[in-house]
């Protein structure tokens, strides 16, 4: 049986990278990705300065006036000076963060198990307070919310996820595949099915899931562009909450503005801290309109 409590996904998140900013690569081109912010009402100025400096687009967000484009390195000094131009800002990178290791109790065969978070955040306090191992009559369950994952996809064949109310958007690769699992993971933690199989969710099966994916069966990281691209689909679809279990060292403004925009619409972005207990910062989770979510162990 495919159990969701015993899929772990290892993430190398420490790589070794070069470039000008010294986080992301380097294409194979020689050119840098960039996020590139123009003055309202120049987009069509700075889309002609960009071509003649052999940008590649990759994203157009007007609701923020930027382009993000791979160009050669010694384009951005002419590019700084135009006086269309507001900013230039580095693409950064978002990684999956790893998944936390199943208790031995969660990864032996045998009946549906309750993961200890699920208590310890009181999911069952609200739709099964007499625990009888059903939802209780007229509990709040999380019917008609729709949450957006931005993730590695969405096992749909998986036994403990059947009859989810699921969809998508292709991002690399299908939104309704999964191989390194991570994504399904992170969906069953939401709205594994409270029935006799693997583990139960904080909200069993209840809640619409939208999956937008961004990374590979790998692992492989994505940029900040790639996120607030996402996170706009997951607007457009009518997505309440974004779960973002992904993160990256470095702060980014664009995205921090796209965040603070997705919240004043009443989304709420909810983002990982990571499993490391450093206090070191991890982003989207470090800005201000984002929940940050970081794990603890059984004892607490």
């Amino acid at each position: 049986m495919k159990r969701l409590a015993s899929i772990v996904t290892l993430v190398t998140i420490f790589v070794m990278l070069v470039s000008l900013f010294g986080v992301a690569p380097a294409q194979a081109d020689g050119k840098l990705r960039v996020f590139v912010q123009f003055a309202p009402g120049q987009k069509a100025n700075v889309e002609k300065a960009l071509n003649g400096a052999g940008a590649e687009f990759h994203y157009a967000f007007d609701k923020l006036d930027t382009f993000v484009v791979s160009v050669p390195e010694a384009a951005l000094k002419g590019l700084s000076r135009n006086p269309n131009v507001v900013m230039i800002e580095e693409d950064v990178l978002r990684y999956p963060i790893s998944i936390m290791p199943s208790t031995a109790a969660e990864a032996s065969a045998g009946d549906q198990v309750v993961p200890y978070g699920i208590d310890l955040v009181q999911a069952r306090d609200v739709w099964d307070t007499d625990r009888d191992g059903t939802v209780d009559t007229g509990a709040p369950t999380g019917a008609g919310i729709k949450i957006c994952i931005i993730d590695s996809g969405f096992y749909t064949e998986h036994e403990d996820l059947a009859g989810v109310d699921v969809d998508g958007y292709d991002g690399n690769l299908p939104w309704d595949q999964d191989g390194g699992g991570h994504g399904t993971h992170v969906a069953g933690t939401i709205v594994a099915m409270n029935n006799a199989l693997g583990v139960v969710g904080v909200t069993p099966g209840t809640v619409s899931i939208y999956e937008v994916r961004v990374f590979g069966d790998d692992g492989t990281w994505a940029y900040s562009s790639t996120l607030v691209d996402a996170a706009n689909r997951c607007a457009a679809a009518g997505a309440k909450i974004i779960s973002m279990s992904l993160g990256g060292s470095k702060s980014s403004r664009t995205e921090r503005t796209a965040f603070d925009s997705l919240y004043s619409q009443g989304i709420l972005p909810i983002a990982a801290a990571g499993n490391e207990g450093t206090t070191a910062l991890s982003y989207p989770a470090g800005y201000t309109s984002v929940v940050s979510v970081a794990a603890i162990d059984s004892t607490k």
